[in-house]
């Protein structure tokens, strides 16, 4: 549970957000704790107050680009385009900030007169060196007479899920130097399967881990996708009770693609699921390991999809994950996946392939043909992997697991 919490804590659920916020605080905190100590009375530090948090909120908190956008004041596209090019180079040079994004007009190149610079920053740990980034980023917006929207995210794995499409372009792209080497000896490596039902995930899976313990390696297979807790001897989910509710009231899953707030109460129970199989997966994890995640956080977005609109839960599905360390996508047609098993419509199964196709680039799935045999396809997912770990490791194989 600790894993589970301590990776919610460093990449997702507006932590860095609520570090803002407690930030402000300390400021102004300690601000009037000073003129209290310095014997003021209480209307006077009162004041003193209002006139302190005015200045931050104009200096620090982004009230002067707010203000000056509500006000409709004018600002040379050159100087725009000259502070966006010292704010590359800044936040660029910036050990504090592990990636830093540009939205909207400036995203899609259509800038004006009464334009903004709007950004999310992702700061590197630890959080308080972030906010204090953030800060001064606003800050040199002012002196340079531009107004600036710029706020903090937790993972730069939320963006193509809050994003508008096209209008996101990266400033400052994060580095990903760690070696797989060291996550090995941290904390294992997670593989996840993602892809459609009968394309054969769960055989390769299987057939995966008994090959790769066959070479000495701690290999364990772990089913990811709306994992069940037992009660009483049968299973039982939050999205399980849900859909049986749903059925009693004479309702068919179908129809949640009509009813909005049915299906955002689906989506939350989901989302508790979700956390139970964080929670099994971080008791798996440990250092020099290897996890075969059978169906994981992109199978349970393109579930959801496939029953209706409402995507309010996929940035905290994504936030809330471990990041696969090598995400797999088991590519294949609806018609071929049909032929196998007949388990869903063709309808069904083109939805689920339109969301994958969408998710592949979102989340970096590296694309494998699951059409050949499963020997084939095995094979070469075996290759990624060993391929993988012999890149982290330099030469030759990761070492054996003792």
């Amino acid at each position: 549970m600790r894993k589970v919490l301590r990776s919610w804590a460093l990449q997702g659920l507006g932590v860095y957000a609520i570090t803002e916020a407690f930030a402000r605080i300390l400021l102004e905190g300690g601000f009037i704790l000073a003129l209290w100590l310095a014997g003021l009375p209480a209307l006077p530090i009162f004041v003193a107050w209002l006139l302190f948090h005015t200045a931050a909120w104009f200096l620090l908190y982004s009230g002067f680009g707010r203000l000056w956008i509500l006000l409709g004041v004018s600002t040379d596209v050159s100087r725009i385009r000259m502070f966006l090019e010292d704010l590359r180079g800044y936040v660029g040079r910036s050990r504090g900030v592990r990636a830093v994004y540009l939205r909207g007009s400036g995203a899609r190149g259509e800038l004006n007169d009464l334009s903004d610079i709007d950004i999310w920053l992702v700061p590197a740990r630890p959080r308080a060196l972030g906010v204090l980034l953030l800060w001064a980023v606003r800050f040199r917006s002012l002196l340079r007479r531009v107004p600036l929207e710029a706020d903090l995210l937790d993972t730069e794995r939320y963006v193509p899920f809050i994003a508008e499409a096209g209008a996101t372009t990266a400033l400052k792209e994060p580095a990903h130097g760690d070696r797989l080497a060291q996550r090995w000896a941290a904390g294992g490596i997670l593989m996840s399967f993602s892809g459609l039902d009968g394309s054969g995930k769960t055989t390769i899976a299987n057939g995966l881990v008994a090959s790769l313990r066959d070479r000495g390696l701690d290999a364990v297979y772990f089913y990811g996708h709306r994992l069940t807790y037992l009660r009483g001897g049968t299973r039982r989910s939050f999205a399980i009770a849900f859909k049986s509710f749903w059925r009693h009231v004479g309702r068919s899953l179908p129809e949640l693609d009509r009813h909005r707030l049915a299906k955002a109460l689906f989506d939350v129970a989901t989302i508790l699921d979700y956390v139970i199989v964080l929670w099994r997966l971080a008791i798996l994890q440990k250092p020099r390991r290897i996890l075969i995640v059978d169906r994981y956080v992109a199978d349970v977005i393109a579930y959801l999809r496939m029953l209706g609109p409402g995507r309010l839960a996929e940035p905290f599905l994504v936030g809330m994950s471990f990041v696969p360390d090598i995400p797999i996508l088991f590519e294949i047609t609806p018609r071929e996946v049909l032929a196998r098993k007949q388990e869903q419509s063709l309808h069904e199964l083109e939805r689920y392939a339109e969301a994958y196709s969408d998710l592949k680039d979102r989340l970096h799935l590296v694309p494998v043909d699951a059409r050949p045999s499963e020997h084939e396809v095995r094979s070469r997912i075996e290759g990624i992997l060993l391929g993988e770990l012999q890149g982290g490791f330099g030469t030759g194989v990761a070492p054996v697991a003792t």
